[in-house]
């Protein structure tokens, strides 16, 4: 068998014994989010926000607003310090 990575996100395998003996197992190669299965732009966000509001310092939804418009406008933001502060929130 070869050695798994135990840090590594994929691949995922599950095997569910039934009572009867019976195995079934399944195998997940990418996970939606992985490069090649990206999340769509509002998963994404749902996942940002959700991670804010989960912290142990949690960014309020209209910090974390201005937070994803700066990111968004990144390219045209002058000193990127202004992240820092948007994450002080």
């Amino acid at each position: 068998m070869e050695a798994v990575d135990a840090n590594a996100l994929t691949p995922i395998e599950v095997e569910i014994c039934l009572r009867d003996g019976s195995r079934h197992t399944s195998k997940i190669d990418k996970v939606y989010g992985n490069p090649a299965k990206p999340l769509s732009r509002a998963d994404h966000l749902a996942k940002f926000y959700n991670n804010c509001a989960a912290a142990i310092e949690p960014l309020a939804p209209a910090a974390a607003d201005r937070l994803v418009e700066c990111v968004d406008r990144l390219e045209h933001v002058g000193d990127v310090a202004e992240l820092g502060g948007l994450l002080a929130g």
